[in-house]
């Protein structure tokens, strides 16, 4: 998760490197597209044979796994020893049935998840993918339209670098911390749930702290961004609340509903955004369209963002209140 990330940093210094002209800053569009052609082919084919061999050590030691396991009886000599460091508790937990999809979709916790998802990483994915129209509706300093147009390409670069960089990062240390404050708990053969160690914090914390992010993120751009040089907060926030997001989110869904078909649950929870993003990025090319002046290329202004910017700052004071409507339902519990 962490490495889809960092793809964005990788492939825009490569774009800035070797299809930007030095003078303009203008990318070669036809050149970097077909490059990008031939390295996505090259790694669907590399990824085919590589893929296949895996699958079939899989399938070998899936079945060893199951011979041995229908032989012995009681623990066997990879049974850890001592287990003073898990928490048991033997309580059933409810969100442990296994859900056939219908039943999925019939749950309240499941809807307050999936509106959440489509707001806040809807609204995310619409920044990261528009984040140049962005930036070049700001004013900048430099008055020589040459010199313009290469500081205006310089910052678009810029920003996409920022938000991988956040993007990244954010996805291994959030990792890290709700894994050791916020671990997910498991069953046990014998029914008995399981933590690696005593909770901390709920996982819906997580949640709470991305949306509030989001939140100051969009009223800091309404109030305090005036130039291209005050930008790097919406790429920084937005980069930072987008992959808290998504790294709590499968340990969300394997807490809330098992982890035998978290596969599944987890590709249902994702035509969330699949929906939040054209909806928010139209409403961003409605805006920007209809305040492009006559016979300019693109939208120059504030105005260019700001309504979608307003109607951002309210998703996000949604999905605070669900996330805190989530962390009291399941209090105590994940």
């Amino acid at each position: 998760m962490a490495l889809f990330g960092l793809s964005p940093l990788v492939l825009s210094v490569i774009a800035t490197s070797y299809f930007t002209d030095p003078i303009t800053g203008l990318l070669n569009i036809s050149h970097y597209t077909t490059f990008l052609a031939f390295l996505t082919a090259l790694v669907y084919i590399f990824s085919a044979f590589v893929l296949h061999h895996a699958r079939s050590a899989v399938l070998t030691v899936g079945a060893e796994f199951n011979t041995r396991t229908a032989e012995e009886v009681g623990p066997g000599e990879t049974t850890p020893l001592l287990a003073s460091d898990l928490a048991f508790t033997p309580v059933p937990h409810p969100s442990k049935l296994d859900h056939t999809t219908s039943e999925l979709l019939k749950t309240v916790d499941f809807w307050l998840l999936a509106v959440f998802c489509i707001l806040t990483l809807g609204v995310s994915e619409m920044i990261i993918s528009n984040i140049g129209g962005i930036s070049m509706s700001l004013p900048h300093s430099l008055p020589d339209s040459m010199a313009e147009q290469a500081t205006h390409n310089s910052s678009v670069a810029f920003q996409v670098k920022l938000i991988s960089i956040a993007n990244t990062g954010a996805r291994i240390l959030v990792g890290i911390l709700a894994d050791f404050i916020s671990p997910v708990d498991t069953y046990l053969p014998t029914g008995a749930l399981i933590f690696p160690r005593e909770p901390v914090i709920s996982r819906f914390v997580f949640l709470f702290a991305a949306a509030a992010l989001l939140l100051v993120t969009f009223i800091w751009m309404e109030v305090g961004v005036q130039s291209e040089g005050n930008l790097w907060s919406l790429s920084i926030g937005t980069g930072l609340s987008y992959s808290t997001v998504f790294t709590v989110l499968p340990g969300l869904i394997a807490s809330l509903w098992g982890i035998q078909n978290i596969g599944r649950n987890f590709g249902i929870m994702m035509y969330a955004p699949f929906m939040g993003t054209p909806l928010f990025s139209s409403v961003y090319a409605l805006v920007s369209a209809s305040h492009k002046e006559d016979g300019e290329m693109i939208c120059r202004g504030r105005l260019c963002w700001q309504s979608t910017i307003y109607l951002a700052i309210a998703t996000s004071l949604c999905s605070l209140l669900i996330s805190l409507i989530l962390w009291r339902r399941w209090r105590g519990r994940i």
